[in-house]
């Protein structure tokens, strides 16, 4: 079974197709690629509430920006307590940005922008 795997992988592959002529140049580049692979883990600190480590890499081919290659490597911690219907969860993530790219060929931001912090918080419902 897959509770016996130590790491729980994920895989996520998004096309990008851009219509705005004044964003991609030419239609040949048009489309962009991104790819993550992740692993996690959980771990159940008391009933109802589980702390998740987990890690990704993310490979970006962007013929929209000439950026390709490793685009990011991001680690997260979060905390997600549930109680009945109702969850609240907590994240810490941080983001090395490896290729310069990356951020120095689009919206990023500059090379000093090459490791990101980020919190997230939210609630949720389900019916």
């Amino acid at each position: 079974t897959f509770d016996s795997v130590p790491l729980s992988p994920s895989l996520a592959i998004n096309y990008d197709y851009y219509m705005d002529e004044d964003f991609a140049e030419n239609k040949d580049n048009a489309s962009d690629i991104y790819i993550t692979l992740g692993f996690g883990k959980d771990f159940e600190l008391v009933k109802g509430s589980t702390l998740n480590l987990g890690a990704t890499i993310g490979y970006y081919n962007a013929p929209s920006v000439t950026a390709s290659g490793i685009s990011d490597v991001t680690a997260t911690a979060k905390l997600e307590t549930t109680s009945g219907p109702t969850t609240l969860y907590g994240s810490i993530n941080y983001t090395w940005i490896p290729s310069p790219g990356h951020f120095e060929n689009n919206s990023l931001g500059t090379p000093k922008d090459k490791a990101k912090w980020w919190a997230a918080f939210g609630v949720s419902y389900s019916m």
